[in-house]
């Protein structure tokens, strides 16, 4: 037989139908939107510090790490391609190590005599979306936010 229906054919032609019909079978992630924004405490930008927001609804959470100016971008299933879209619980939260000995230049370095110390750099309340007393709502777009963080109650 021959034409459009041989076995020849209906080879590819299958093959392609197959690899349409699975790519449709995936589940589609749900949409983000780019968000960026900055961390003060006091009203100095605080570098170093874990971002990250949680939907309210549930769902996978969007994280980032401020820089030296105290800004960010976050991330949830790519590299910056930002939060989920709608409202948002917010954490903030950095540990500093401290009982590292170092040489003069840096170099090299090993646990203090009295060991590793980590000690939390922000306010511990801030670390627990729960607990932070901070949201954002991203918006389809994109949304900047700044989270203006108080060392004292």
């Amino acid at each position: 037989m021959t034409g459009v229906f041989s076995r020849r054919g209906c080879l590819p032609l299958a093959g392609f139908l197959l690899a349409l019909a699975a790519a449709g079978c995936g589940k589609a992630k749900p949409a983000t939107a780019p968000v960026t924004g900055r961390v003060l405490l006091d009203g100095k930008p605080v570098a170093g510090a874990a971002v990250m927001l949680e939907p309210v609804g549930g769902g996978v959470p969007a994280r980032g790490s401020t820089g030296g100016d105290g800004s960010f971008t976050l991330s949830t299933f790519g590299r910056d391609d930002g939060a989920l879209v709608g409202r948002h619980r917010v954490s903030v939260s950095k540990f500093v190590v401290e009982g590292v000995a170092a040489n003069e230049l840096g170099l090299e370095a090993a646990p203090a005599p009295a060991g590793l110390q980590p000690k939390a750099g922000l306010p511990a309340r801030y670390a627990d979306p729960k607990t932070s007393g901070l949201e954002a709502t991203v918006e389809a777009g994109g949304t900047k936010v700044e989270f203006s963080l108080e060392s004292k109650d």
